[in-house]
């Protein structure tokens, strides 16, 4: 993307994880149960067994973007985000999407943010 300015001076940044309200499962279901191959076969079970789990609540899906604050709090960019994230994929994964996200508006926007912890919203 060309032409894009931000006009503030980036004051925080802050990582935000929040409900997938749309998540495509699909993965879940790729292999056959029915195939001849037994590998196959074993992870059909195993994604049927984690799918089960996922509509009994035990994991649901997420999206992780950062935001661009001023000195006043008021948000002046958000990143697109990466969704489709199992929640139970632990904290470390969480701070490393975040990281990819701020480099990617680092990168739209010339910014070197490099200065500023990522703080947990």
């Amino acid at each position: 993307m060309t032409g894009l300015t931000i006009t503030h001076e980036v004051a925080s940044v802050r990582r935000h994880i929040v409900q997938d309200e749309d998540p495509d499962l699909s993965y879940l279901e790729q292999f056959d149960i029915n195939d001849s191959d037994p590998e196959i076969r074993k992870y059909a079970r195993l994604d049927r067994i984690r799918l089960a789990a996922f509509h009994r609540d035990e994991w649901t899906m997420l999206g992780v973007y950062v935001s661009l604050h001023d000195e006043r709090g008021r948000e002046i960019e958000r990143s697109g985000g990466l969704w489709c994230i199992e929640s139970d994929s632990g904290d470390d994964y969480f701070a490393e999407v975040a990281r990819e996200e701020v480099a990617q508006l680092e990168d739209q926007y010339k910014l070197d943010l490099s200065a500023l912890p990522i703080e947990e919203v």
